[in-house]
């Protein structure tokens, strides 16, 4: 998500420079409307990991373990989960 957030103000300030544009504040907005969608996303992906541990560390259940067992074998829903963390969901 950092690399991306880079990439994108990279891309932000040569834009600007290449049609003589001043470097002000107005890269934060153009920023936070490039990437707010894909972080929001992104960040509520973490929340509910860390929200599903807990609930398998509360009650302890074969569901929870086998469930990310399954998860962590699949090359699909893994490649899906990167993908999104370089990219966002677009």
């Amino acid at each position: 998500m950092s690399i991306r957030d880079i990439s994108i103000i990279e891309q932000l300030v040569k834009f600007k420079l290449n049609h003589g544009l001043d470097l002000d504040k107005s890269i934060c907005s153009d920023f936070e409307k490039k990437t707010r969608h894909k972080n929001l996303i992104f960040s509520s992906g973490i929340d509910f990991i860390y929200e599903f541990f807990n609930l398998e560390k509360k009650f302890h259940n074969e569901f929870f373990i086998k469930t990310i067992q399954l998860l962590g074998k699949n090359d699909t829903i893994n490649k899906f989960f990167v993908r999104v963390a370089d990219k966002g969901i677009n």
